[in-house]
């Protein structure tokens, strides 16, 4: 799996809220995740002044001139335009670069999965002002059921419009377009109950967060900017 792994953060659901622990009896099941440009800035930024510390660490480009006062205006620029913070993990509310979901259904027998389906892959992705960014479901779904428990995993990615390329190349060309995210969980059965393990490898910028049967998950928060011109060593157009 390539790119940076965060697969220490887990989330776990399926504790009763909204199943019953009735064996035999399909219960669904739901991911959602977000990757969105969160505020970059320090507070009060720009305020005409040199940049704060803070506001310089979330840039990045460290040593350069000229290079990074461009940096520095195009992430003043991307704060007014996106500044996301998601509160939830539902399309409609937007808030994200990149949206994906992932819904199943799991039959439960005592504490072993019986079965489990699930749909194809769903993907969205933001805006840019007026203009509608690009992406696909880059690996689908793929599940595997054995010794009682159902694995699965997918990646989606998304790029900026063409018409916005240029605003990166005039801070530094690069050859990775595509911020993504790959997906991989273990749904596992306790008396009756489907309980649900993920885990999360995603570009290293911009931030992604996890919601499970409409539960917040975890969130991991990336930075700094300058790693959208860090390119994957394995894959030249895709972020690391």
């Amino acid at each position: 799996m390539v790119g940076v792994n965060t697969s220490s953060f887990t989330g776990l659901i399926g504790l009763g809220l909204l199943l019953s622990p009735v064996t035999g009896t399909g219960k669904e099941v739901n991911v959602q995740v977000k990757s969105y440009i969160a505020h970059m800035a320090g507070p009060g930024e720009p305020n005409n002044q040199p940049p704060s510390e803070a506001t310089k660490k979330a840039l990045g480009f460290d040593g350069l001139g000229q290079t990074r006062t461009d940096a520095y205006l195009f992430m003043l620029a991307t704060d007014k335009l996106f500044s996301e913070k998601p509160s939830d993990g539902e399309k409609a509310s937007g808030q994200f670069r990149l949206w994906s979901q992932l819904t199943g259904e799991v039959t439960c027998e005592t504490n072993k999965v019986k079965s489990a389906t699930f749909k194809p892959v769903e993907a969205a992705f933001g805006k840019e002002g007026p203009l509608e960014s690009v992406g696909e479901v880059e690996r689908k779904v793929a599940s595997t059921l054995t010794d009682g428990k159902v694995a699965f995993s997918y990646r989606i990615r998304g790029r900026p419009h063409n018409s916005s390329i240029a605003a990166f190349t005039a801070v530094r060309p690069r050859s990775c377009i595509y911020i993504w995210h790959d997906v991989a969980g273990e749904v596992t059965c306790q008396g009756g109950v489907p309980s649900t393990k993920i885990s999360l490898t995603a570009s290293a910028f911009p931030s992604h967060s996890v919601w499970v049967d409409g539960k917040s998950q975890f969130s991991v928060m990336r930075g700094p900017f300058e790693n959208l011109w860090k390119c994957d060593p394995t894959d030249a157009t895709r972020v690391k």
